[in-house]
């Protein structure tokens, strides 16, 4: 079973508006750290069936000191999709991964935006429900 197109038509824009977000966010933090900024989960429930979780901006890896908010990035205080950045130091060179999840019956689905040379990490709503 595939996601619906207007489960899609809801998280999409959400997803694109991060990324979008992130061009400028993410050159300035290179430029200071000689790597990508990372951003945990920030919706720590994952919204199931287009309702919306309570997001929180204050998470951070244990690795970083910055958190969403520290870096500007603005989302609203409840989101229809679990949002993550993932940086990367690929054979390729430096990336990161803008991953969106969701629940829709039961099925746990996932959408990846690379921003890199490792293209092949990005994905269409694909199933990653556990067997």
């Amino acid at each position: 079973m595939a996601i619906t197109q207007i489960l899609k038509d809801q998280v999409d824009p959400v997803i694109d508006d991060l990324v979008t977000q992130l061009t400028s966010i993410q050159s300035t933090y290179k430029t200071t750290n000689n790597k990508y900024w990372q951003g945990i989960a920030c919706v720590p429930i994952l919204p199931a069936d287009g309702n919306e979780e309570a997001s929180d901006l204050t998470l951070k890896p244990t690795d970083q000191t910055e958190t969403w908010s520290d870096e500007s990035i603005s989302l609203a205080s409840t989101l229809p999709v679990c949002l993550q950045v993932d940086s990367y130091d690929g054979p390729q060179g430096l990336g990161y991964v803008v991953s969106g999840v969701v629940i829709e019956d039961t099925r746990t689905y996932q959408r990846t935006v690379n921003v890199g040379p490792e293209t092949y990490r990005t994905q269409v709503w694909t199933d990653i429900t556990p067997e």
